[in-house]
């Protein structure tokens, strides 16, 4: 059993995270049930490899799955760019990185995984993997090329520290919480999401690389490639009506 984990089971924004390693402690409190409940499971999971009854388990650990059909944090970007006339003025300190996880190389570990636990006595089994692209890099430089082609226009006019946008996305959440029982209501920015822009955390993937054969097989340049190739043809969906740029010789790279 290959289990997807992430990595908010050992991120809660308490500390930078930088190059680390798989092993890296789990935290006593975590932001979000999200970021709990990945840490449950991912114990449990690496608990019950058992090859005397032949569960065989492991963890892969990745970062912000992303990819052609991406309908969580794109789309979002984009709906509230509209409220700004298809602007996003706002930017962010571009020394907190982070790593990102293409879906196809995300798949591609799957099936190293799944083939490395077929040997019982390797070391697959009952181990976690960090799983990510290998680059790291800056929120609005990642997020630039996808929401430009949905005709998003980047203005960094007004920087937003992260102790000033925290606060109100613990605001945001509280407002909706309470109000859960009339209306339900999706906060606009949560607290992890905030953690994430903010705060540096990024992940040391060779002990996938040493032991599963692990390697980014689409680099993060084709991946933001094709990402946003397929947000420009399906721009009008998300954003109706908005002037998109002129189209670009899109290449795709692979990492030999």
């Amino acid at each position: 059993m290959v289990y997807f984990g992430s990595t908010a089971a050992v991120f809660n924004g308490s500390v930078p995270l930088r190059n680390v390693r798989d092993d890296t402690p789990y935290p006593k409190t975590h932001v979000d049930h999200y970021g709990h409940s990945k840490a449950v499971a991912e114990q449990e999971v690496v608990q019950a490899h058992s090859p005397d009854t032949g569960l065989l388990t492991c963890v892969l650990r990745p970062n912000g799955i992303y990819g052609e059909n991406e309908v969580i944090h794109i789309p979002r970007v984009v709906r509230m760019s509209r409220l700004f006339f298809n602007c996003l003025p706002v930017y962010f300190d571009r020394s907190h990185l982070s790593d990102w996880t293409f879906v196809d190389n995300l798949t591609f570990a799957s099936f190293l995984a799944a083939e490395a636990l077929l040997d019982r006595s390797g070391p697959a089994g009952g181990s976690v993997y960090n799983i990510t692209d290998g680059e790291p890099i800056g929120y609005i430089d990642f997020f630039r090329p996808m929401i430009e082609a949905c005709g998003i226009t980047v203005i960094p006019l007004l920087y937003i520290p992260f102790f000033v946008l925290y606060p109100f996305a613990f605001l945001f959440e509280l407002v909706c919480h309470l109000l859960r029982p009339l209306i339900r209501l999706n906060p606009p920015v949560t607290r992890m999401e905030t953690i994430k822009i903010g705060i540096t955390h990024y992940f040391n993937i060779q002990k996938a690389t040493k032991e599963l054969g692990y390697y980014p097989i689409v680099s993060l340049r084709a991946g933001l490639d094709r990402t946003s190739a397929w947000f420009r043809e399906h721009a009008r969906e998300y954003n109706p009506g908005a002037k998109l740029p002129p189209k670009k010789e899109t290449r795709f790279h692979t990492t030999s």
